[in-house]
C-alpha cells in the first residue's frame, strides 16, 4: 500500500485522468468510468487487489489505475 496527497485539485474520473501526487508519483486511470467531484489536495491510496492497482481517493470510489512515473 501507497499512500500520498494529490498534488493540487482532483476534478473526479474522466475515462483516462491522470493524477499527479504530492511525492512526485504520477498515476493513469485505465478502467473506464466518469465521475466527477472537486476536492483540493484529497488522500490518496494505492493498493493492489488479485493482479490490478486500485487507487481510493479520500469520498470516491477505488478505480484501476498504473504508475507512470
Amino acid at each position: 500500500m501507497i499512500e500520498s496527497s494529490v498534488a493540487r485539485e482532483f476534478n473526479g474520473w474522466n475515462g483516462d485522468t491522470i493524477v499527479r501526487w504530492d511525492n512526485g508519483q504520477i498515476w493513469e486511470q485505465i478502467q473506464y468510468k466518469y465521475a466527477y467531484t472537486y476536492k483540493y489536495r484529497p488522500k490518496v491510496i494505492v493498493y493492489r487487489s488479485g493482479n490490478a492497482l486500485h487507487m481510493q481517493i479520500e469520498g470516491m470510489d477505488p478505480m484501476v489505475v498504473q504508475r507512470l512515473k
